[in-house]
Parts: structure tokens; C-alpha cells; sequence
């Protein structure tokens, strides 16, 4: 049914309200409410807009300003909870990083910078690429409505290698070092939980004192509930290192203690590395490093999978590099004759 002056119509929509509404561009809006008051109310509002010409165009001269406009429009929008979530979360980034910017000056180079940016502080591939599917979304959205007249060329991020590069010793070594330095336990703990256990990030948040058992040298991450699992949903166990086992001591936590207590979230992780070692911290390459020194020194595969965490033995064979031929291991396995005509193939 359309109203008394056709701006606009409601109609029933099982047993909620539909209101519809056209805007200056062509463009239709339409918002589901649980009654029809609210439906009025929200095309009585949209209606006043269009009329007054509440919306001025120019007034909108930055980014964030953008930023606040695709906001509201985000929230009356029919997208899922989950996309409206996940873009709210990639918004605040792009204000924070491009929303001092003009709108109308906004360069290609302006959105490399961006990309470099995130980089830079270590977000990964994939928080990257649903960034840029953001700020797509946002220039689409100026667009749209008026606010530029063509959108700059934003880079599309290829889909990288699901396995980062290994750290190298010299690195993981020098990280290390600068952790000793502060008297937080937990930098040097952290670090030494994926550089010598091979933990992901989420792991080591969710670890507590009684998961570490120094007296049988075994740290395990157990399954708690649904929501407090490792991401192959089974128990892991690794066994402890002499550096790792220093560090717990060092950390001294209760039973009931998580050990990097009150840091619960990936962000919090981030900004304590950056606080106190100067730097962001690339976590998976510490875990590539400890993945691949374990195959490298010819521990088998299946037992690399079983304290890697992975569910698939494929994942696991994605970090293998191969064993090359002037392997010693590999040599003696083949007995003395053999190993005599490996190295003369080596040496051709």
C-alpha cells in the first residue's frame, strides 16, 4: 500500500513491514521493521531528506567523512550481520589510515601507501584483501551518491601462498634477545611459545598454567568447549624445549592462569610486541621455522602433524622443502655403497 503522498510504500511482509522509498538517484532503499509505526517513522525521515535536501553533497570533502555517511547507510542496508561486522571492523582502519585525506584528491599512490601500511603492521593476507573489498565498496558508494565522479583504481590483492616464508634463526635469535630485556615474562614467553612449540596466536592466548607440565616436559592445548578449541578442534601436544621451559618458569603462572594474563585478544598480542621489542611480530613464520627445522632433521610426517595441529597430512607436506642430496642423513640411509654414488652425484 503506498502512502498518502507516494513518497514512498509499506507493505506487509509476513509478520513484519516493508518501507520502500526512492532516492534522488534512482536508486531504491527498503528496510524491514517488526511494525508499521517504525516503518513510517524510518520513510517519514527518509521522505524529509529527500524533500529538504537534508543530505548536502558537498559537505562530505574527506574520507572519514565518507566513512560516517557509509556507516548509517551500512546499518539500513539488507547485508548479513556477519558483513556488516566484519566491514564496520575494516572501516575503522581505513579511517584511521586514509581519513585525513580529500575525497576528490585521493590518488592510486594514496592506496599503495595503504597497502604498505598494513603490511607494515602485519595484518594478514587475508585482512588485507578484505580491506581493499571495503574500500571498494566505500568508492562504489561515493560514487553512487554523487560524492566524486570516478572512483581511483584500487589494486586488487592477489591471492597470496596460504604458507608465510620460515624465520630465520638469526632473526627469531634477535627477538629473543630484546624480549630478555623488558621484565614483562610474557614478550619472551609468547615468542618462545611459537618459535619453539610452533603455537598459532590463538593457541598461545588460550594456554594456562596447568597446560604446561614442566616435571613431564609436555605442554598441551587442550580442548575446553566449542568455542576454546585448536583450530584442527583436537588436543595438542608438544614437547618442551629447554629455552621454552626457562621462559615458563620465568612467567611463574597459577594453574588457573592464562599465561599471557589480561592479554586476551590477536590485537592485544600486537600492540604489547610493538610496545616492548619495537616491532610487530610475524607469528606464522615462527611456526614455519619450527615446522620445517622438524622435517628438515627427518622427524616423520605424520608425528609433524600430529604436534603441528594439522588436520590434513597435506598441510603439513606443504612446508616440506624435500631433502637434498648431501644430506647426511639421507646418505647413511641408503647404506655405504649408495651413499658413495650420492655424493659423486652431488659433486657433478
Amino acid at each position: 500500500m503506498k502512502n498518502s503522498r507516494g513518497w514512498g510504500r509499506i507493505s506487509k511482509r509476513g509478520r513484519n513491514w516493508r518501507a520502500r522509498i526512492t532516492d534522488g538517484h534512482g536508486h531504491e532503499l527498503h528496510r524491514t521493521f517488526p511494525t508499521r509505526d517504525d516503518a513510517e517513522k524510518w520513510l517519514r525521515a527518509r521522505r524529509d531528506e529527500k524533500i529538504t535536501g537534508r543530505v548536502q553533497r558537498d559537505a562530505v570533502a574527506r574520507v572519514d567523512q565518507l566513512v560516517e555517511r557509509y556507516r548509517v547507510a551500512l546499518d539500513e542496508s539488507t547485508l548479513s550481520a556477519a558483513t556488516r561486522t566484519w566491514q564496520r571492523r575494516c572501516l575503522r582502519d581505513i579511517e584511521a589510515m586514509l581519513g585525513a585525506y580529500q575525497l576528490a584528491g585521493l590518488t592510486p599512490g594514496h592506496l599503495d601507501d595503504f597497502n604498505r601500511e598494513l603490511r607494515r603492521q602485519s595484518f594478514a593476507p587475508g585482512s588485507i584483501r578484505l580491506r581493499f573489498a571495503t574500500l571498494r565498496a566505500l568508492l562504489r558508494f561515493a560514487v553512487r551518491h554523487g560524492y566524486i565522479e570516478k572512483a581511483p583504481d584500487v589494486p586488487v590483492q592477489p591471492q597470496l601462498s596460504r604458507t608465510p616464508p620460515a624465520a630465520k634463526p638469526d632473526e627469531i635469535e634477535a627477538m629473543l634477545k630484546a624480549a630478555r630485556k623488558h621484565d614483562d615474562p610474557r614478550v619472551e614467553l609468547a615468542l618462545a611459545l611459537a618459535a619453539f612449540a610452533g603455537l598459532r596466536r590463538s593457541d598461545i592466548l588460550r594456554l594456562c598454567g596447568r597446560d604446561a607440565d614442566l616435571d613431564l616436559g609436555v605442554l598441551t592445548v587442550p580442548v575446553r568447549s566449542e568455542t576454546d578449541a585448536p583450530k584442527g578442534r583436537k588436543t595438542i601436544r608438544v614437547p618442551i624445549a629447554p629455552k621454552l621451559a626457562s621462559a615458563i618458569r620465568r612467567r611463574a603462572a597459577a594453574p588457573d592462569e592464562r599465561l599471557l594474563h589480561p592479554i586476551t585478544t590477536i590485537t592485544g598480542l600486537r600492540y604489547l610486541m610493538v610496545r616492548t621489542i619495537g616491532q610487530p611480530v610475524r607469528w606464522h613464520e615462527l611456526r614455519r621455522a619450527w615446522i620445517t627445522r622438524l622435517l628438515d632433521e627427518g622427524v616423520p610426517v605424520p608425528v609433524v602433524q600430529s604436534v603441528a595441529g594439522h588436520s590434513a597430512i597435506r598441510t603439513t607436506l606443504g612446508y616440506w622443502r624435500g631433502a637434498p642430496l648431501e644430506s647426511p642423513k639421507l646418505l647413511a640411509a641408503l647404506g655405504l655403497i649408495r651413499a658413495e654414488r650420492g655424493k659423486r652425484l652431488v659433486s657433478r
